[in-house]
């Protein structure tokens, strides 16, 4: 019996005392670095430059394709001085003195995870490890520990689209804050898939401004989306080897804005022209103001002022909002219209929903009217012909579209719609299939393919006795006659008939 406890015995001893000795060594580097000044801190986490993988083992996924891309209309430019404001931000702060870190052993040995960059995964892990924590550690010396700075994965409830990497900052207990507490969007591409390194990113773009193809065009679009459906001012795009920072400005010269980028930031930068130095600077800027919307309301304060957008004055009211308060003046244009953001409704790739208060300049939020307003992508060109192709249905079996256009600043597109009330995820209500069926059969009869038929995009409103249901969310509506034929529409019906409520 002995001999076979013994090794058992011996693993289980290895396995604490490998443990323990790991735990210990951490230890000893967290003393070790405890009273490090924040100069020392930066120049101690230098990345070792890592040799690309060979071409067999590349990830064969379209890694620089738009998924979300705003259209780029403004000024692109260099963001002058860049280096000499970062120096300027760290001088006050480099004798500070940092707490203990322990993960300094760690990410040592996470210095090897990155090599090959041969995926985006391997891209993230290996950001992840050492430019992310490191960054946080910076974050809460320079701006307190209860700024709670937490990078993440994209998610529905903080942010707009897909980026690859979001910073939050968690201080804020409001939960109405879902636009701000996503503070700065990060993509993060392979170096082989964008070659960034020692290209003149500005000159590139401005001059494939019309080439939909460029792969830098398309990358920039891409992060320009993310910041602008999110209002932030601030956004990262690296390779890890090579990143470039980017920042949105709006001043009288540019009513339109400006999206501004960095000079290269090197792998091989040294101290202060790092990417950890220039990941925590824009962090840190985030913190304090992270939010750039050039339609705000001047007259507004925050928080309020950052929840307030507007369409250009040129747009007009496809029709009359009821119960809209005007005062004393007629309204000639939708660009005197205000839109209160409130809770977002759902998102997808090209646009995302978001319940709001519409109001009148010189008015307040509480003088509005509840709609639904749909921010879309300016690429999708189809969002507004979908309701125009329905126009005799709107008001009585899909919503009424009260007013469109672009947002004042251009970055992307902006539907005002009737609030039909809440969706129908419990599942069917006496007598509301019959309605369902009725309603799919009025938009089949127009030639259109609703295209994503399923509770939530159901509405019921009891207190409408007339029409109280609504089929909503034409995203992915169809009127290529070709696509809808009679087979489609049977098959649409079929679906519709076997809806059961999700889990």
């Amino acid at each position: 019996m002995l001999p076979r406890i013994l090794p058992n015995t011996f693993k289980l001893l290895s396995a604490k005392s490998l443990k323990l000795f790991s735990t210990l060594r951490i230890s000893q580097q967290a003393q070790n670095l405890s009273g490090t000044t924040l100069e020392q801190f930066i120049k101690i986490h230098q990345i070792r430059p890592q040799p690309l993988v060979n071409e067999k083992y590349r990830s064969s996924v379209a890694l620089t394709t738009a998924a979300n891309p705003r259209l780029l209309r403004g000024t692109f430019r260099l963001w002058e001085n860049f280096f000499e404001e970062v120096q300027s931000f760290y001088e006050p702060h480099l004798n500070r003195t940092l707490p203990n870190w322990p993960y300094e052993e760690m990410w040592e040995d996470k210095q090897d995870l990155g090599l090959g960059l041969a995926d985006e995964n391997r891209i993230k892990d290996w950001a992840q490890h050492l430019l992310e924590e490191p960054c946080r550690t910076i974050i809460k010396l320079l701006c307190g520990s209860h700024s709670r700075p937490l990078w993440r994965y994209p998610k529905a409830s903080l942010n707009i689209g897909n980026p690859d990497r979001v910073l939050t900052f968690l201080e804020r207990g409001d939960a109405h804050e879902n636009f701000t507490r996503s503070r700065l969007v990060v993509e993060e591409k392979t170096p082989w898939a964008l070659p960034l390194e020692g290209i003149d990113l500005v000159t590139e773009v401005n001059n494939n401004r019309h080439d939909p193809h460029n792969k830098f065009l398309k990358a920039v679009h891409q992060l320009y989306g993310y910041m602008s459906m999110n209002f932030l001012k601030y956004g990262i795009l690296t390779t890890v080897n090579s990143t470039r920072l980017f920042r949105r400005v709006h001043d009288d010269a540019h009513p339109q804005g400006v999206l501004e980028c960095s000079p290269e930031i090197d792998i091989h930068g040294h101290f202060l022209k790092s990417p950890l130095a220039a990941y925590s600077f824009v962090a840190c800027l985030c913190y304090k103001h992270g939010f750039m919307h050039i339609s705000l309301d001047p007259d507004a304060t925050l928080p309020r002022r950052a929840r307030i957008i507007r369409l250009e004055p040129k747009e007009t009211f496809s029709t009359p909002i009821p119960g809209l308060e005007m005062g004393r003046r007629r309204i000639a244009d939708a660009g005197s219209l205000r839109l209160y953001l409130g809770d977002v409704v759902s998102g997808g790739h090209h646009a995302y929903t978001a319940r709001a208060k519409v109001f009148v300049e010189n008015k307040g939020p509480e003088a509005g009217v509840d709609v639904i307003i749909k921010i879309y992508d300016l690429y999708n060109t189809q969002a507004v012909l979908r309701y125009n192709r329905l126009l005799p249905l709107q008001g009585a079996y899909v919503p009424r579209l009260y007013a469109s256009g672009m947002d004042l600043g251009g970055g992307f597109g902006i539907q005002v719609l009737e609030d039909c009330g809440n969706d129908m995820d419990c599942g069917w209500l006496q007598g509301t299939k019959e309605l369902a069926r009725k309603a799919l059969s009025e938009i089949h009869s127009l030639g259109v393919l609703h295209g994503d038929i399923h509770f939530r995009n159901i509405t019921y409103n009891g207190k409408d006795t007339r029409y109280p249901l609504r089929i909503i969310d034409l995203g992915e509506a169809v009127f290529d006659s070709e696509i809808v034929t009679d087979d489609a529409k049977r098959e649409e019906v079929e679906r519709l008939e076997q809806m059961e409520p999700e889990d």
